[in-house]
């Protein structure tokens, strides 16, 4: 995707796969681009609203590869609607200052600051009560620290995840909920956070695309089961892979890179409206302009790789390797001869994946994502905030899985 406010075009141009999903060109036009409080139309909202007068009435259009020849014709960016700009103007608020993100470290025994300690920070009315300025802030924000959490509270809040008293929504509850059962060290905070956008837009679930299978799918089972298998392998695509510096020798998915199309296009959008978030605070002067941390303010925010669909087909050899090693579908992990079947598996993983480091290690890692998930998901049921069946889904897919689990 480029954009050129100057010539009011946002070309958007097909991904990897081709974009051939009506479900991908709904989420990439109507959630991505043109919602009103899209990650696309907030971003241009946070730079047009402090520049020149000219720019916030400044008309852009977007021209998709699917569409051609409507461009011109459609609604467009609505970066000026009234709910777009009520929302840039409300986030303006969060102006916390270094004494409490200093106390908030302290009391959640961390070091840095990110989603975690963010949420932490307003898991509570009386924790986010400190976060409220009860009148418009005199001082622009020095240390980088402050500057990155009240960027990261303010993207929440543009996202639906802090309400205006700065207290959880269910996706803030859901996430809080998973990460406080995650281990630091596999670094799931961004995976879960995109996990849970892709969930509140329909995206991820156990579906075909357009009633389409494609190649590198399910491999075995029944309809439920081959479901099943492609809810958990979407899932744990999200999670970046640890490589080694060398080119990838595993098999391919296309089935995964159509979902990657979803998960990129996502990705990269908030990457742009985080950093869009920081450069509205430096512009406004809530934040000191003139400084040479920019790097390390850049460096501290989340969505700085995109992912790809490694961690999807580890998974997937993982689960085909044991089926096949085991003869059929696992039903108890304390059946005859199913230890043995998932130590063949892990053996097949390493053999397979020599550019992953510790492939056994990372199978593990990636069933952990899975729980985090499922209690994410679990905690969004409880509230009544899941689309459709899609609860459910997770639900059979756990129960499906739980056995096969190394």
């Amino acid at each position: 995707m480029s954009l050129h406010t100057a010539s009011r075009t946002k070309l958007e141009n097909p991904p990897l796969d081709n974009g051939e999903p009506t479900e991908y060109k709904r989420f990439v036009k109507e959630v991505i681009t043109e919602g009103a409080t899209g990650p696309r139309a907030t971003a241009l909202a946070l730079v047009s609203s402090v520049l020149h007068t000219f720019w916030p009435t400044k008309k852009v259009q977007a021209c998709f590869w699917f569409e051609p020849q409507h461009y011109g014709t459609g609604k467009g960016v609505i970066h000026n609607g009234q709910a777009t700009s009520q929302l840039v103007e409300r986030v303006s608020g969060w102006h916390v200052s270094s004494a409490i993100v200093e106390e908030e470290l302290r009391r959640q025994n961390s070091s840095t600051i990110d989603f975690a300690l963010c949420l932490g920070a307003t898991s509570s009315e009386k924790l986010a009560h400190r976060t409220r300025s009860k009148s418009p802030p005199t001082q622009p924000l020095e240390k980088k620290d402050e500057l990155v959490a009240n960027v990261i509270w303010r993207f929440l809040e543009l996202r639906g995840f802090l309400i205006h008293t700065h207290t959880h929504s269910p996706l803030a509850r859901a996430m809080h909920t998973a990460l406080k059962q995650c281990k630091v060290n596999d670094k799931f905070q961004d995976t879960l956070y995109l996990f849970l956008e892709l969930v509140r837009a329909g995206v991820l679930h156990g579906n075909l695309w357009s009633g389409r299978a494609y190649s590198g799918g399910p491999s075995f089972g029944t309809d439920e089961e081959k479901k099943c298998m492609l809810l958990i392998m979407r899932v744990l695509s999200i999670v970046p892979l640890t490589f080694k510096s060398q080119p990838w020798s595993g098999p391919l998915s296309r089935e995964l890179l159509v979902f990657n199309s979803f998960l990129r296009s996502l990705s990269r959008a908030l990457r742009s409206l985080v950093e869009l978030t920081a450069l509205n605070m430096l512009l406004q002067r809530h934040a000191r302009r003139t400084r040479d941390d920019l790097l390390d303010i850049a460096l501290s925010l989340p969505f700085q790789a995109d992912v790809n669909t490694g961690f999807g087909i580890l998974g997937k050899v993982y689960l085909d390797a044991l089926v096949a090693i085991y003869g059929g579908k696992i039903n108890s992990a304390d059946d005859e001869g199913v230890a043995d079947a998932k130590e063949g598996a892990m053996e097949i993983c390493e053999e397979t994946f020599n550019g992953i480091k510790n492939p056994r290690f990372e199978v593990e890692r990636g069933f952990r994502f899975w729980d985090a998930a499922l209690t994410a998901i679990r905690s969004l049921a409880v509230e009544e905030s899941v689309l459709g069946d899609l609860a459910e889904q997770f639900e059979a897919a756990e129960a499906w899985l739980k056995p096969m689990r190394p």
